[in-house]
Protein backbone atom coordinates (compact mmCIF):
# COMPACT_ATOMS: atom_id res chain seq x y z
CA UNK A 1 0.00 0.00 0.00
CA UNK A 2 1.21 3.47 -0.86
CA UNK A 3 -0.10 6.77 0.48
CA UNK A 4 0.28 9.68 -1.93
CA UNK A 5 0.09 13.03 -0.17
CA UNK A 6 -0.89 15.75 -2.64
CA UNK A 7 -0.07 18.94 -0.77
CA UNK A 8 -1.36 21.10 -3.61
CA UNK A 9 -4.89 19.65 -3.58
CA UNK A 10 -7.22 21.47 -1.21
CA UNK A 11 -10.31 20.16 0.50
CA UNK A 12 -13.33 21.74 -1.14
CA UNK A 13 -16.15 20.78 -3.49
CA UNK A 14 -15.79 17.46 -5.32
CA UNK A 15 -15.39 19.31 -8.63
CA UNK A 16 -12.61 21.51 -7.26
CA UNK A 17 -10.88 18.50 -5.71
CA UNK A 18 -10.90 16.66 -9.04
CA UNK A 19 -9.55 19.74 -10.83
CA UNK A 20 -6.81 20.07 -8.22
CA UNK A 21 -6.10 16.34 -8.47
CA UNK A 22 -5.65 16.55 -12.24
CA UNK A 23 -3.38 19.60 -11.90
CA UNK A 24 -1.31 18.25 -9.00
CA UNK A 25 2.46 18.48 -9.31
CA UNK A 26 2.61 14.94 -7.93
CA UNK A 27 1.84 13.64 -11.42
CA UNK A 28 4.81 15.51 -12.92
CA UNK A 29 7.49 14.26 -10.55
CA UNK A 30 9.81 11.56 -11.83
CA UNK A 31 9.97 9.40 -8.75
CA UNK A 32 6.19 9.18 -8.43
CA UNK A 33 5.87 7.23 -11.69
CA UNK A 34 6.73 3.98 -9.93
CA UNK A 35 4.52 4.88 -7.00
CA UNK A 36 1.45 5.10 -9.20
CA UNK A 37 2.20 1.87 -11.13
CA UNK A 38 3.79 -0.61 -8.74
CA UNK A 39 1.61 -0.81 -5.62
CA UNK A 40 -1.68 -2.66 -5.86
CA UNK A 41 -3.25 -0.03 -3.62
CA UNK A 42 -2.48 3.69 -3.71
CA UNK A 43 -4.49 6.03 -1.49
CA UNK A 44 -4.46 9.68 -2.56
CA UNK A 45 -4.67 12.27 0.22
CA UNK A 46 -5.29 16.02 0.02
CA UNK A 47 -3.38 18.74 1.89
CA UNK A 48 -5.52 18.15 4.99
CA UNK A 49 -4.83 14.40 4.91
CA UNK A 50 -8.37 13.70 3.73
CA UNK A 51 -8.82 10.84 1.30
CA UNK A 52 -9.41 11.88 -2.31
CA UNK A 53 -9.70 8.30 -3.51
CA UNK A 54 -7.65 5.26 -4.46
CA UNK A 55 -5.88 4.13 -7.59
CA UNK A 56 -8.83 1.83 -8.21
CA UNK A 57 -11.57 4.44 -7.76
CA UNK A 58 -9.62 7.15 -9.63
CA UNK A 59 -8.17 4.86 -12.31
CA UNK A 60 -9.79 6.59 -15.29
CA UNK A 61 -8.72 10.04 -14.08
CA UNK A 62 -5.17 8.84 -13.40
CA UNK A 63 -4.99 7.24 -16.85
CA UNK A 64 -6.12 10.48 -18.46
CA UNK A 65 -3.63 12.57 -16.45
CA UNK A 66 -0.63 10.27 -16.89
CA UNK A 67 -1.45 8.71 -20.28
CA UNK A 68 -0.82 5.32 -18.65
CA UNK A 69 -3.56 2.92 -19.76
CA UNK A 70 -5.80 1.69 -16.93
CA UNK A 71 -4.75 -1.93 -17.54
CA UNK A 72 -1.19 -1.10 -16.39
CA UNK A 73 -2.51 0.74 -13.35
CA UNK A 74 -4.51 -2.41 -12.55
CA UNK A 75 -1.50 -4.72 -12.74
CA UNK A 76 -0.91 -5.78 -16.34
CA UNK A 77 2.77 -6.61 -16.70
CA UNK A 78 4.78 -3.61 -17.86
CA UNK A 79 6.54 -5.77 -20.43
CA UNK A 80 3.24 -5.76 -22.35
CA UNK A 81 3.83 -2.05 -23.04
CA UNK A 82 6.32 -1.17 -25.74
CA UNK A 83 9.57 0.56 -24.84
CA UNK A 84 8.31 3.67 -26.63
CA UNK A 85 5.08 3.62 -24.63
CA UNK A 86 6.91 3.33 -21.31
CA UNK A 87 9.34 6.08 -22.32
CA UNK A 88 6.36 8.32 -23.11
CA UNK A 89 5.09 7.86 -19.54
CA UNK A 90 8.40 9.19 -18.24
CA UNK A 91 8.83 11.92 -20.86
CA UNK A 92 6.62 14.45 -19.08
CA UNK A 93 8.14 13.78 -15.66
CA UNK A 94 10.44 16.33 -14.08
CA UNK A 95 13.33 15.68 -11.72
CA UNK A 96 15.81 17.99 -10.09
CA UNK A 97 18.55 15.37 -10.13
CA UNK A 98 19.64 13.18 -13.06
CA UNK A 99 19.81 10.11 -10.85
CA UNK A 100 16.11 10.55 -9.97
CA UNK A 101 15.21 10.28 -13.65
CA UNK A 102 17.43 7.21 -13.93
CA UNK A 103 15.69 5.69 -10.90
CA UNK A 104 12.31 6.39 -12.48
CA UNK A 105 13.32 4.65 -15.72
CA UNK A 106 14.92 1.71 -13.94
CA UNK A 107 11.64 0.93 -12.24
CA UNK A 108 9.48 0.91 -15.36
CA UNK A 109 12.05 -1.15 -17.27
CA UNK A 110 12.56 -3.56 -14.36
CA UNK A 111 16.27 -2.84 -14.12
CA UNK A 112 17.83 -3.94 -10.84
CA UNK A 113 21.29 -2.90 -9.75
CA UNK A 114 23.02 -4.80 -7.02
CA UNK A 115 24.66 -2.37 -4.65
CA UNK A 116 28.17 -3.13 -3.56
CA UNK A 117 28.19 -0.86 -0.56
CA UNK A 118 30.92 -2.88 1.12
CA UNK A 119 33.30 -2.25 -1.78
CA UNK A 120 32.33 1.42 -1.85
CA UNK A 121 32.98 1.79 1.88
CA UNK A 122 36.38 0.18 1.54
CA UNK A 123 37.25 2.46 -1.36
CA UNK A 124 36.06 5.57 0.51
CA UNK A 125 37.91 4.54 3.66
CA UNK A 126 41.13 3.99 1.68
CA UNK A 127 40.83 7.41 0.05
CA UNK A 128 40.31 9.07 3.43
CA UNK A 129 43.44 7.43 4.85
CA UNK A 130 45.56 8.67 1.94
Amino acid sequence: MCFAYLDDVSESSPEAVMYGFAESKWFTRGWTLQEVIAPAVVVFLNQNWGEIGTKLTLGSAIAEITKIPVCFLEGTELECASIAQRMSWASTRETTRTEDLAYCLMGIFRVHICCTAKASRRSSFSKKRS
